[in-house]
This record gives C-alpha cells, sequence and structure tokens, in this order.
C-alpha cells in the first residue's frame, strides 16, 4: 500500500480511478485481424512481417488520434493528435419496467463492455509478451505455453468486441490500428523465442495501451482488478525481459507499478467478502513473494528467483480473476 503513485508512462491509465505456443486458436472472420498463427508442431516462422515498421527498436510509444493507416508490411503506422482525455459514466440507473429499457440504458451497458474489451487488449498483449519471455527462457514451460494461447484467444475476442462496437464512442481509425498492432504481435509470437523479437513485442503492446488510453477518454472505468491484471503482468514480463536481455523497464516506472498495486490490493482485498480471511491472506502473502523475487539483487535472474516470479505472479492472477468473477456475479443480483 502507499500514497498515490507516480505517473508511469509505461502502463497508461484506461479511463482512470512472456519453444512457441503449442496452437493458436481461430481468428474472428469479420474483424480484419487476420490468419492466426501456424498449427502445433508447425516450423516456427521468421521475424514477422511489419513488426519491425510497427515497433522500430527504441521507439516510444505515442499516444495517437482517431485518424491513421497502416500496413503489417514494410509500412509505418502514422497517427495523429490525441484525443482528449476525460471518462464518462453510465448515466443514470436503469429504469424497472416491463418496457424494454430506453436507448440510454442500452447504450450505457454496451460502452461498459466496450471499456472491458479495451483493457483487455492491453491485458492480454502484455500477457503475451510475458509468456513469449518466459518461454524463451525456459521457465515453467507448460503454464506459459497455456497462457500464451489463451491470450492469443482473448485479445482476438476483445478486438471482435471492440470492432463490433466501433463508431459509437470509440472511432473506427483507432481500433483498426489496434487491430493491425495486435496482429503484428499475435503473428510474432509464432516465431522462434527471441530477445531481440521480445523487445519489438514489448513496444508493440506499449503503442497499444497507449492507444487503449486515448480510446477510453469516452469510456466508463474498466473494473479495478482488470487493471491490477494489467500491471501484474507488465511486472513480471518486465522482469523477464530484463533477465533475457530484452530491454530494460526504468527503476522509477517499476516503482510506480509496485506503488499502484499495492494500493489496488489493499482496495481488493478489503472490500472482498473474504478480504480478511484465507483468501485475503493468502493473496497479500503471494504478492509479498512476488515482489521480494523483483528484489533479489545480483541473484534476481537465477532459475529459482524466476521460478517464484512466475509462479506467484500466476496465483495473484487467478485470484484476481476470481474476483472479477465475484464481482460481475454480485452485480447481477
Amino acid at each position: 500500500g502507499g500514497g498515490a503513485p507516480p505517473a508511469s508512462a509505461d502502463v497508461p491509465q484506461l479511463g482512470g480511478p512472456g519453444a512457441a505456443p503449442a496452437s493458436h486458436p481461430p481468428a474472428p472472420t469479420a474483424d480484419g485481424i487476420g490468419p492466426p498463427g501456424p498449427a502445433a508442431g508447425g516450423t516456427p516462422r521468421a521475424t514477422p512481417a511489419g513488426i519491425d515498421a510497427v515497433a522500430p527498436p527504441g521507439a516510444l510509444p505515442t499516444p495517437p488520434g482517431s485518424a491513421g493507416t497502416a500496413g503489417t508490411s514494410g509500412s509505418t503506422l502514422s497517427t495523429g493528435a490525441a484525443e482528449s482525455t476525460g471518462t464518462t459514466g453510465f448515466g443514470g440507473p436503469v429504469p424497472v419496467a416491463q418496457e424494454p429499457p430506453p436507448a440510454a440504458a442500452v447504450e450505457a451497458v454496451r460502452d461498459d463492455k466496450l471499456a472491458a474489451a479495451l483493457a483487455s487488449v492491453v491485458e492480454q498483449s502484455q500477457r503475451a509478451v510475458r509468456s513469449y519471455a518466459q518461454i524463451g527462457l525456459g521457465v515453467r514451460l507448460r503454464p506459459a505455453e497455456a497462457a500464451l494461447a489463451d491470450a492469443i484467444r482473448s485479445g482476438d475476442r476483445a478486438l471482435a468486441t471492440l470492432s463490433a462496437g466501433a463508431g459509437r464512442r470509440l472511432p473506427a481509425a483507432r481500433v483498426k490500428q489496434m487491430s493491425l498492432r495486435w496482429r503484428a504481435l499475435r503473428d510474432a509470437t509464432a516465431t522462434r523465442p527471441e530477445p531481440r523479437i521480445a523487445e519489438l513485442m514489448q513496444a508493440v503492446a506499449s503503442q497499444l495501451a497507449a492507444l487503449a488510453e486515448g480510446g477510453a477518454a469516452r469510456l466508463p472505468a474498466p473494473p479495478t482488478v482488470q487493471r491490477q491484471r494489467i500491471l501484474l503482468q507488465r511486472m513480471a514480463g518486465a522482469y523477464l525481459l530484463r533477465c533475457w536481455g530484452a530491454g530494460e523497464t526504468p527503476p522509477d516506472a517499476m516503482l510506480a507499478m509496485r506503488i499502484e498495486f499495492g494500493r489496488l490490493l489493499d482496495a481488493t482485498a478489503g472490500a472482498s467478502a473474504s478480504g480478511a480471511g484465507i483468501e485475503g491472506a493468502t493473496l497479500r502473502s503471494q504478492w509479498g513473494l512476488f515482489a521480494s523475487g523483483l528484489d533479489h539483487h545480483g541473484k534476481s535472474c537465477e532459475p529459482p528467483v524466476l521460478a517464484q516470479v512466475a509462479s506467484t505472479s500466476d496465483r495473484i492472477a487467478q485470484f484476481l480473476e476470481s474476483e472479477s468473477v465475484r464481482s460481475v456475479a454480485a452485480g447481477r443480483r
């Protein structure tokens, strides 16, 4: 826990308060994402066409605007000016009546789903980078391969949701930019794991986060646990990338993420029905083990510590997912 964290450019707020994977799921057919990677046992491809253009080494993500076009084969994505910031809420409660709810209420629900899908693209991109790096390091291979395949499936679903809702609160051009970057990142996961490609993937994930930040201005804030999962995947990924020699996150940015995660952890554990019970205690214990792994100076990249960071972050993510399910279920009662 702690006070308000310093600003971090690595993990933008969304709307406010890392051998190759075993398989790729089929991609949606109507969202313009493109074909999936090779089937299980296929020959890893070379560096995916377009990822160097989408994320040149050393490039800093710039929050883009709604304009811009891109290609995934040698063209450079162009962006416009950043959109204005600010968030909007649900616009009032849904009236209880026998007739169908008014159009404004339906729109508010759809906006909430768009906000969650927008945050999910960021979460799954960071999860893919983290799982790819974990595979490259040979740490907990089976869980990492399963997580990578699931991240691709989940990211594809989120992009399909964004494509379906584009044009209302989220500009279609912005969704297209995100789809192109997601395709470059997804194709990169089908390559033989290399630090250089992982570093490019992280740059693309950062661009996706910047695009999502701008797109969230007119949408409700996503659930707090979703923000926590993004921070968790980003911290675990940054640690694994550094140990692999695939770039290093500035210490100040890592500290900012840890402070924010700790503050949100206090709120999540305290607000849950089990916050003072065994699950709340387990969550705090796993967070302590995860943080201690990040703090192992000199020996921080030895196999036992790598496994500690990977396993504890997985357990924390599972707990946060269960909290998310409980929150949704409680809201429907």
